[in-house]
């Protein structure tokens, strides 16, 4: 029964004809029973290929190359060539879910606090963004501790995102930023 998560026939075409190069006939003669289906081939070549599609579902190439470098003494089963292929050392994976960085409260607290002030002012249109964006520089220019958040915010409505990508790039990062 075909499974999509078996292995793409091609796959295993590919891995029988190296296991032949590595034993010749003596591979597909452990499954060979002589008798040909409509397209003239193997049914009992056929079916391994079939067996094995369904038996290596799930491994990973690098696992399927490991298994076709093992040494066998003889042409090996799917259940041989398996555990071959299992028994390669783990892959290194980069994608490994990081922990999120420790944001110290207070920071949090001060960009929260900058947030609920910019929406207030904004919906009570008390002023506009570009008016806080420019006080922000402001007071970074002259020394006042402000956030990254604020930095971010007030660059990005004064000058958008490209310039502030190019500014980011040319300063490590700007003076004034707690």
């Amino acid at each position: 029964m075909k499974n999509s998560n078996d292995l793409p026939m091609p796959y295993v075409q590919r891995i029988f004809m190296r296991l032949h190069g590595r034993f010749g006939n003596a591979f597909f003669d452990k499954f060979r029973i002589g008798q040909l289906d409509l397209a003239g081939m193997d049914m009992g070549i056929e079916n391994a290929k079939q067996a094995w599609s369904e038996g290596l579902a799930g491994l990973a190439a690098e696992q399927i190359k490991h298994g076709l470098t093992k040494q066998f003494d003889f042409p090996p089963s799917l259940d041989e060539f398996k555990q071959a292929c299992l028994s390669a050392p783990p892959a290194h994976s980069f994608n490994i879910a990081l922990p999120k960085p420790a944001i110290p409260e207070e920071k949090l607290e001060k960009n929260r606090k900058f947030l609920r002030m910019l929406a207030n002012k904004i919906r009570r249109q008390d002023c506009d963004a570009k008016e806080i964006a420019t006080q922000i520089l402001a007071d970074a220019s002259e020394g006042i501790a402000r956030t990254e958040l604020e930095i971010n915010f007030a660059l990005n409505t004064l000058v958008g995102d490209k310039a502030m990508q190019e500014v980011h790039e040319y300063f490590d990062q700007p003076k004034g930023v707690a």
